[in-house]
């Protein structure tokens, strides 16, 4: 009998894990390297080594939600073997990912790769799975969401965007400016700067109120933001 109940009891326990909802995090951490291999106006890809404390932004996203990365609209899906994440790529104007497949890239989990846009700008990033949705401390967050517009956004999960408070973010996809963000319990704010380090005095600063707005015609999701801090 106790062999039996064992049996039934890691029968349910692989049938919660293979239904259990996974996310796609994407990390994204400051690059130091050059972009010497950017070739005839083609982004590339290799691989690095992503320094923790150099985490500058991420995202969390639902499996199979139209987004973009990499600056192409795509979809993000889990492998069937759980090793790596299939990239679909659409066309440059299908913004909803409803037409077809223009290519597909695979990403190891795990693995760091940069990214070059151009000769002189770059990002590092890297893929990875979790089974809930959560994001780090010390993060400004932008939650979007479906659904009933009542702040329940665990529920009807879209995607979030987080960015470490007082990063220095340095120029990437032809920003001219580098920039940090920081918020309170009120509003968020980015301070713009004409230097590489962020330590000269901001050419500009941009506040915000912590959005808490529903969706309209021109946008269907609701958006909520979030100082976690």
């Amino acid at each position: 009998m106790k062999l039996l109940y064992s049996l039934i009891l890691l029968v349910l326990t692989c049938l919660i894990s293979l239904t259990q909802t996974q996310y796609i995090s994407i990390q994204n951490y400051q690059f130091s390297g050059n972009c010497n291999r950017f070739i005839n106006g083609s982004s590339s890809d290799s691989t690095e080594t992503c320094v923790q404390d150099d985490l500058l932004s991420g995202q969390v996203t639902s499996e199979g939600f139209c987004l973009i990365f990499n600056e192409d609209i795509s979809t993000l899906t889990i492998s069937p073997n759980g090793n790596s994440i299939i990239q679909s790529i659409y066309s440059p104007t299908d913004y909803n990912c409803q037409g077809g497949i223009i290519k597909e890239k695979e990403h190891e989990i795990g693995e760091c790769f940069s990214h070059c846009v151009d000769e002189n700008h770059g990002k590092v990033y890297s893929l990875s799975t979790q089974s809930s949705i959560s994001f780090p401390s010390n993060t400004f967050v932008e939650v979007f969401y479906s659904g009933e517009c009542n702040g329940d956004w665990k529920n009807n999960f879209n995607y979030l965007d987080y960015f470490v408070i007082n990063k220095c973010n340095i120029a990437y996809a032809f920003e001219s400016l580098t920039y940090t963000f920081n918020c309170n319990s009120t509003s968020s704010w980015m301070s713009e700067f004409n230097d590489e380090n962020c330590t000269v005095k901001p050419a500009g600063i941009q506040v915000d109120p912590l959005a808490n707005s529903c969706s309209n015609a021109s946008n269907n999701k609701n958006h909520l933001d979030i100082c976690n801090v």
